[in-house]
């Protein structure tokens, strides 16, 4: 097994002395918090099963942290029995006691540990299914300053925890005069002072021996300040300066197999819905736990190996009564944010507890309080040093505002209520990024929007004449209510303008999706396309986004509405219905009107002229180079995909090229008439053809091989040089949009 041999090779580095240090370090911090949290639940009238429940909460963190160590993808990750879930397992429990008044306090013990075992085995279940569903990635969708935030909340709570081991009183607007008396602040000033010496060496010079070095000085020193003073351990520990509390004999094992009997599963089943409360809660608390431990050390973990791994840890320890729980933020960091990344901390760790679990605490009562807590009291300075000092310079304003009023919030109400601000926070401060951001990537009139359909040239003149009454959109990005009020804001002031087009067409292509908001603008522009006469036509729509307009259109709007396979159907069906228009004022209009067309097509039809002149010209100058092919209606010319190996002058007939994308659509890129070439390049070089060549008709090209060109730039240099400037002015045509 890989962790196994990680864990031997620790053991012959020179990570060995700091991975050891930060395990023992770790493993008494959890004795400590388990032992308080077995106290949590069984209070009130369970209080005296209090430290029987120790054993147990010390068996989930032996199992829990040796799971972590073998299976974990992190190195290092140390899991505990945590805290969020203890404060709905209180209060079931507490109505636990309530619903068995009268019964023993065996009774009271086997059906509490019962509910305990129950919702591991619940949790277990939710991570595992979680895992399997590939869920879990989830968490990467936060975004960074909320996380961010969630770091430097734990970095504040850390801070003040650490008075708080040190004094015993918790820091609070209520106990803050009193940690500013002499007789409590003597206790928090020595270890106060220890995490800033630490925490500032750390910065000048970072070294993994840095901090074990700091704790056993710490250690000696403290010890000969006691016996300089006169007060033997025993005294110190009455006084508050040593820990106490702890089992002085073992705790296990603490349930038999007869105490089953003494369950009453009619009791626990009325407390499915805490079991399901403690399961969310635990499940929450994972993928925001190792996200940070993530962005902490700066360190990708498989969350659903995390998963995985937490479901095994929960049903070991359900077998052993433990209570849910998962990877612990802070104490998983304490390797990593020194220099040390190790799967010896969470074994040493599970030794330690497990050797206070089967012979007590009595060694561990000699640690002081103020080294303890002094290194809570660094780890809370060191997120707050990423978070709210180096992240200054590192985040944009709002998104340092967003990390510290997360972190305040957390600090002051709670994570859940600090990560939820946060979340609407950010998805408010995206929201109005992203309004900002124009939907609308081009605007162009009909003059500079046309389809590639080939028209005569007084067609072409007419269009140009009429530029005016087409419109066109090209869409990006993501249609939401933000953006689209952006694209509705735009269409409304365009039609109510005296001069408003007769079509607008909006190519939709370029989006990447859209929400229920933006059929309601579409629905708008419907409404206010029906009052001006104006036709929408909508190019290349998502899916399902035309069917939700019709569902939600009156009908009369709709008539004004087209859906089209993509922008150039939809200019075709306009121009179409724009020359209709036009050549009907034509017959109505007399000599006159066909006289003034004739004005203005005039250069057009001669430029036309001295075009086709030319190339006819030059078809004939090639001679025996250009290979003549005769397409019946629909046969193919080449293919997409495919090196034509030659050009193809259109000697007759029109020609469509057709390209066919994703799963089978099709646009046309290109008609050509006469005086048309397709496949110019496929003349010089190697080429693959965009799109497929099919006759439209009968049709009649002249093919100019690659290979009879390249000999006739030898042979007849100035034909080829003609054939060259004809290919540049097709391909200058096309850059142009022409």
């Amino acid at each position: 097994m890989n962790s196994l041999r990680d864990i031997l090779a620790d053991l012959r580095s020179p990570r060995a002395i700091p991975a050891l240090s930060y395990g023992v370090v770790v493993g008494v911090l959890l004795v400590v918090i388990e032992i308080s949290l077995a106290s949590m639940v069984f209070s009130g009238p369970l209080a005296p099963l209090a430290a029987r429940a120790a054993g147990l909460t010390l068996f989930g963190t032996v199992v829990m942290s040796l799971a972590c160590a073998l299976f974990s993808s992190f190195p290092g990750l140390v899991s505990q029995p945590q805290d969020a879930p203890v404060a709905v397992l209180a209060g079931a429990a507490a109505a636990v006691a309530a619903a068995m008044a009268g019964a023993g306090l065996d009774a009271h013990f086997a059906t509490v540990v019962a509910l305990m075992a129950v919702s591991c085995l619940v949790t277990a279940a939710l991570f595992a299914v979680v895992a399997r569903f590939r869920l879990a990635n989830l968490v990467r969708f936060l975004p960074y300053p909320v996380v961010g935030g969630f770091l430097a909340g734990s970095g504040i709570l850390l801070a003040a925890g650490g008075l708080g081991v040190m004094t015993g009183v918790g820091l609070s607007t209520d106990t803050l005069g009193a940690y500013l008396s002499w007789p409590v602040a003597r206790f928090w000033l020595p270890g106060a002072g220890f995490a800033v010496a630490v925490y500032v060496a750390l910065r000048v010079r970072p070294h993994f021996l840095l901090l074990p070095g700091a704790l056993v000085l710490g250690m000696v020193a403290f010890h000969v300040w006691l016996r300089a003073v006169g007060l033997d351990p025993e005294a110190a520990r009455q006084q508050g300066w040593l820990l106490g509390g702890l089992p002085a004999g073992g705790l296990w094992p603490v349930l038999g197999m007869g105490d089953l009997a003494l369950v009453r599963w009619d009791v626990l089943l009325a407390r499915v819905p805490d079991m399901l409360t403690m399961a969310l809660l635990a499940l929450v608390g994972l993928l925001l736990n190792v996200g940070g431990v993530e962005l902490g050390a700066r360190r990708d973990a498989d969350m659903e190996r995390e998963l995985y791994t937490a479901a095994g840890g929960s049903v070991a320890m359900a077998l052993g009564g433990g209570f849910p729980g998962y990877p612990s933020l802070a104490l998983s960091l304490l390797g990593p944010r020194t220099g040390v990344v190790s799967r010896l901390i969470p074994v040493v760790t599970a030794l330690l507890c497990a050797g206070v679990l089967l012979a007590g605490g009595a060694v561990l009562s000699l640690f002081p309080r103020a080294l303890l807590g002094g290194l809570v009291t660094l780890l809370g300075l060191l997120f707050l040093d990423d978070w709210l000092v180096a992240g200054w310079k590192r985040l944009t304003r709002l998104d340092y505002a967003i990390v510290a009023v997360i972190a305040v919030t957390i600090a002051l109400v709670g994570f859940l209520h600090g990560v939820g601000l946060g979340l609407g926070l950010a998805v408010l401060l995206f929201v109005v990024r992203m309004s900002r951001v124009p939907v609308i990537a081009w605007e162009r009139s009909g003059t500079e929007a046309a389809s590639v359909r080939h028209r005569p040239v007084t067609d072409r003149v007419l269009l140009r004449s009429r530029g005016g009454d087409l419109r066109v959109f090209g869409l990006r990005g993501f249609l939401f209510f933000g953006s689209a009020s952006l694209l509705g804001d735009r269409a409304r002031a365009l039609l109510r303008d005296s001069r408003a087009p007769r079509f607008l067409v909006v190519d939709m292509a370029g989006l990447d999706g859209y929400d229920i908001s933006a059929v309601n603008t579409f629905q708008r522009m419907a409404q206010q396309a029906q009052a001006r006469g104006v036709t929408l036509l909508l190019a290349k729509p998502p899916r399902g986004l035309f069917a939700l307009l019709g569902a939600n259109t009156a009908p009369e709007a709709m008539a004004h509405v087209r859906e089209f396979a993509d922008l150039d159907a939809a200019l075709q069906w306009a121009e179409d219905r724009l020359l209709e228009a036009e050549h009907a004022a034509l017959a109505a209009g007399g000599q006159g009107r066909r006289d003034a067309l004739f004005d203005m097509a005039g250069d057009d039809v001669a430029r036309h002229l001295d075009d086709l002149a030319r190339f006819e010209d030059l078809a004939e100058r090639l001679g025996p180079v250009l290979e003549r092919r005769e397409l019946a209606d629909g046969q193919e010319l080449f293919r997409q995909g495919e090196d034509p190996l030659g050009a193809f002058m259109v000697l007759h007939g029109t020609l469509g090229v057709v390209a066919t994308y994703g799963q089978g659509a099709q646009q046309r890129i290109r008609t050509l008439g006469p005086g048309g070439l397709a496949a110019p390049m496929a003349a010089l070089r190697p080429y693959v053809a965009p799109g497929t060549a099919r006759a439209e008709g009968r049709v009649v090209v002249g093919w100019v091989p690659r290979e009879a060109l390249a000999r006739l730039e030898e042979t007849d240099p100035h034909t080829a040089l003609a054939f060259h400037k004809l290919v540049a002015r097709v391909l200058g045509r096309r850059a142009e949009g022409r």
